[in-house]
């Protein structure tokens, strides 16, 4: 179960960042997009190409490859709340899932902007 652990978090970063990849090939003419939006879904604030693409992948690969650490080598007890390996991996689908989600999102507003902005 161990195994499935790190092989989930290390696929679902390696997937992220093959997001980013795609995105900045396809967005290479432009050196600001948006990084940010209001509650209107308007973007508010703007950053370099560069961080907007790869500050996810660099974080959520972050996140997810401590955790499945921290999953590993902590015991179950008062800080690692996880029970069983089958908790284990079902946490790491979770995030999984929802980080490629949130990427898939950001990547989808991102370009929805670039197309209404283009000229």
């Amino acid at each position: 179960m161990i195994n499935l652990i790190y092989l989930l978090a290390c696929g679902s970063t390696l997937l992220i960042t093959l997001m980013a990849v795609r995105a900045d090939r396809q967005l290479r003419p432009r050196n600001r997009l948006p990084i940010h939006w209001n509650w209107k879904l308007e973007p508010d604030g703007f950053g370099s190409r560069h961080f907007a693409l790869w500050f996810m992948p660099f974080l959520f690969g972050f996140i997810l490859i401590a955790t499945a650490l921290a999953l590993h080598l902590i015991p179950p007890g008062p800080i690692n709340k996880v029970g069983s390996p089958e908790e284990a991996v079902t946490l790491m689908i979770f995030m999984a899932a929802a980080f490629i989600g949130i990427k898939y999102l950001y990547l989808k507003a991102i370009f929805r902007w670039v197309t209404e902005n283009e000229g």
